[in-house]
């Protein structure tokens, strides 16, 4: 027949033979000890009081007959009390174990979430934006609330996909695992589709009960933000225009930037690109925008690319509200036939751009020399977001090299006013 006293287990915890319990606060906790019959035995708990004493040491002696000791462990604060049981005789011989005190269900008074991290990507192919959902259940004094059982539920998501698993998990009511007291987690799964910041809700509430909450009643709510849609796109032009064209061209190299809701970049976005002639200046002379009529609107005024009667000859001064430099007192302004200034004069660039791993796409808007300082174009960068299109755009006057300013080498405005 087993005995302890043969394997030399003479002195150990009996009750708890896994070194760890829960209780709940103010209901005293039964720890055995068996022990030789000659022995006392002390307890010490960092934590409570042993019997009706309110200490954290007692010392008792053995039952001669049952060659066991026990002693009643209470707390009246939550927390994880440290319990060693030495032999008084011999101090060395030593069993320990801990107690998670927490409230009671019955005792539960308010729950809170947090959802970390709050902004995930969107689940593509075997990669999954997940977040951590944790919900901490409490009684009035703020002490943690173990084996509640708590609900997780999805208030409001996109309708693609999104999950939480799992539904129901209790709190946490020992630390033998890692967990936090009165702590329940579960996981938030993303769909394929993003959504607007905050808007993924996820409620936790416990079963059964009405609690005081912050946001919900009898519950609470973490907002979370599925990223990776454009929520905006900026634009950024070199300080540096390059020559090209057998020196009849400049190049300037154009970056886009496209963020999510919450400032995170967006990869793999498809940007639409396109640049417009917004203005022309009319009969500069010598690299001097201030030398003819001044800068008038496109007359294309609809953008349409066609000329549509009262266009041809159209002169509005640009910016709007200012007129050109010169009088233009009993001078007509031409009308030939034709859309002033041409379409191709703001320069060319790729129609669509990739964003990269940082949200960037660049590209180079090239441009003739004879159009440089007598340009205002409009670079225009779209992409769709949650089925709208959202626009960034960079209007500037096409600019010329110093080189070719001073002495001037650019040609004289081509438009007439």
């Amino acid at each position: 027949m087993w005995s302890p006293h043969r394997q030399g287990l003479w002195f150990l915890i009996t009750s708890h033979p896994s070194k760890s319990a829960s209780a709940s606060l103010e209901t005293p906790l039964t720890i055995t000890v068996q022990a030789p019959s000659s022995s006392s035995v002390t307890f010490v708990s960092s934590l409570g009081g042993w019997d009706s004493t309110g200490r954290n040491t007692i010392t008792k002696a053995v039952d001669p007959d049952k060659k066991t000791v026990s002693a009643d462990l209470k707390a009246s604060i939550a927390g994880v009390a440290t319990v060693q049981i030495y032999d008084e005789a011999k101090p060395s011989t030593v069993d320990k174990m801990t107690v998670a005190f927490s409230a009671s269900l019955a005792n539960a008074y308010r729950i809170t979430i947090q959802a970390t991290p709050t902004v995930v990507p969107q689940t593509l192919g075997s990669t999954s934006g997940i977040s951590t959902l944790i919900a901490t259940v409490t009684d009035l004094s703020g002490n943690p609330v173990g084996d509640a059982p708590v609900a997780f539920e999805i208030i409001k998501n996109t309708g693609v996909g999104e999950t939480v698993s799992p539904a129901i998990v209790m709190t946490a009511g020992t630390t033998s695992s890692g967990q936090v007291l009165g702590q329940a987690k579960s996981t938030f799964t993303a769909g394929s589709l993003s959504s607007t910041t905050g808007g993924v809700v996820i409620r936790a509430s416990v079963v059964g009960k009405s609690l005081t909450t912050s946001i919900a009643p009898s519950g609470d709510d973490a907002k979370l933000t599925i990223g990776g849609t454009a929520g905006s796109v900026s634009i950024g032009r070199s300080t540096v225009t390059e020559v090209g064209g057998n020196n009849s061209l400049y190049i300037m190299p154009i970056s886009v930037v496209v963020a999510d809701s919450n400032g995170n970049s967006v990869v793999g976005a498809k940007v639409s690109l396109s640049s417009f002639p917004v203005s022309f200046n009319a009969e500069g002379r010598g690299c001097d925008v201030t030398s003819g009529y001044g800068d008038f609107l496109n007359e294309d005024s609809n953008e349409n690319q066609a000329l549509d009667p009262g266009e041809d000859g159209l002169r509005i001064p640009f910016p709007l509200g200012v007129t050109g430099l010169l009088s233009t007192s009993g001078v007509a302004s031409t009308s030939d036939g034709k859309l002033t200034p041409p379409n191709s004069a703001s320069g060319t660039l790729p129609s669509t751009v990739t964003t990269d791993a940082s949200g960037v796409a660049t590209f180079n808007l090239t441009y003739t020399k004879s159009n440089a300082l007598w340009i205002f174009a409009r670079i225009r960068a779209s992409v769709i977001v949650l089925g709208t299109e959202t626009v960034g755009e960079s209007v500037f006057r096409l600019p010329a090299l110093e080189g070719d300013i001073g002495p001037c080498r650019i040609p004289n405005s081509p438009y007439l006013y």
